[in-house]
This record gives structure tokens, C-alpha cells and sequence, in this order.
């Protein structure tokens, strides 16, 4: 990404994924999983995570989706201008050493997460939703490559 230096970056396949059926209703949003990886950038200091969770179906992921949503109602909403043809949600997440705005967007079988760290409310939601400009295309690529 253009004046963003990468940090870090990783990726795992789940060996012995978890079967949907075996989650529950109050299990936790990524318990289906089938692949995780993420990517890590930094630009005048800020840092931006970009986050993907694969599952093996467009339901186990839109369930996914679900539950994360429920679960994320607790937070502050942030407005984060719509991303064309995207389910997302978006919201300040201060607690648990994680200070900072998370966008979750849901693209088929994937659910796709960008977090911006920093002074919770002070970020400004037109950051994520650029990211997710650049994010949102190069995931929909990938999938219609597989």
C-alpha cells in the first residue's frame, strides 16, 4: 500500500477445524474457521491491522458475521461510511489492552477485519473506510482466483 510500510505478517490453516455444529449460539464468532492470516502496516504513526478469517462456507461465515455483530454491540459505533456490495460493521473497541476502531466486513467466505490502533474515538473512520477501498478488492480477487 502506497506510504504504508509493512510490519509483520503471518498465516494458519486450521489442522482440524472445528465443525460449525460443534460452535453453539454463544461460541465464539471464529470457532469455524478454516484459514487466519494477517498483515501488518504502519504510516505516520499509525498502525492499521488487516485481518482475514476463512470458513468453509458462505453460511458458516455469514453466521460468523452474525455473532460477531452481537457481540461487538456493546461498543461504541463507529460511522464508517459503507463499503459498495459489503455487510460490515464498525465500532471502538477500548479494553483488554486493545485500544482502537475495528471495521468487519463480510465477502462470501471470508470475514475481512481492519483495526486502526490508537486513541479509540480520536481515529477517524474515513482512514478505514480508504483501507478497506484498497482492502476489499484485492479480497474479492483472491476469491474468485480459488
Amino acid at each position: 500500500m502506497a506510504g504504508w510500510t509493512p510490519r509483520n505478517a503471518g498465516a494458519e490453516i486450521e489442522q482440524e477445524p472445528t465443525p460449525v455444529q460443534s460452535c453453539g449460539a454463544d461460541g465464539d464468532w471464529y470457532c469455524a474457521r478454516i484459514a487466519r492470516g494477517e498483515a501488518n502496516f504502519e504510516a505516520a504513526g499509525e498502525e492499521a491491522q488487516f485481518e482475514l478469517t476463512a470458513f468453509a462456507d458462505k453460511k458458516a461465515a455469514q453466521d460468523a458475521c452474525q455473532k460477531e455483530k452481537s457481540w461487538s454491540a456493546k461498543y461504541t459505533k463507529a460511522e464508517v461510511p459503507p463499503i459498495p456490495d459489503v455487510a460490515s460493521n464498525a465500532y471502538y473497541r477500548n479494553g483488554g489492552g486493545l485500544d482502537g476502531l475495528y471495521l468487519t466486513m463480510c465477502l462470501g467466505t471470508v470475514v475481512a477485519e481492519i483495526l486502526l490502533e490508537g486513541e479509540g474515538s480520536s481515529l477517524d473512520p474515513a482512514t478505514a473506510h480508504s483501507l478497506a477501498q484498497v482492502f476489499v478488492p484485492r479480497i474479492q480477487k483472491a476469491a474468485a482466483a480459488s
